[in-house]
């Protein structure tokens, strides 16, 4: 965790990579997880724990993925990859979308620290 501050220090920009997780955080991975995947198959089922994020504004966990990103006034830009020009469109628009509660980002925290276990 330290590198985005380091980056900061010296001037550097930031790009963010992995912000969908491989797939993990889009409604679905649209290939087979390979057996020997297991930080794929991880990041799938901690992402099933997400859902608190979306509400009528954020619908769906891959803007969910890019407005977290997008509140990280640190991180410059992101690498997303998209397949089509419908996914092209929805990660565009995440830019008007609104940001995370303080709630929901303490809850997030939590999560995490815990390493997504109850």
């Amino acid at each position: 965790g330290q590198n985005i501050l380091l980056a900061k220090k010296h001037n550097m920009g930031v790009i963010g990579i992995r912000s969908h997780a491989a797939g993990a955080l889009t409604d679905a991975v649209d290939r087979p997880i390979p057996a020997e995947n297991e930080l794929l198959r991880q990041d799938v089922a901690n992402a099933a724990r997400l859902g608190f994020l979306l509400d009528d504004s954020i619908t769906n966990l891959s803007q969910a993925a890019l407005v977290f990103c997008l509140m990280n006034r640190d991180v410059h830009t992101t690498v997303p990859g998209v397949k089509n020009q419908a996914e092209t469109e929805e990660i565009a628009s995440c830019i008007d979308l609104p940001h995370f509660s303080s709630s929901q980002m303490t809850y997030l925290r939590e999560l995490y620290d815990r390493g997504f276990l109850d």
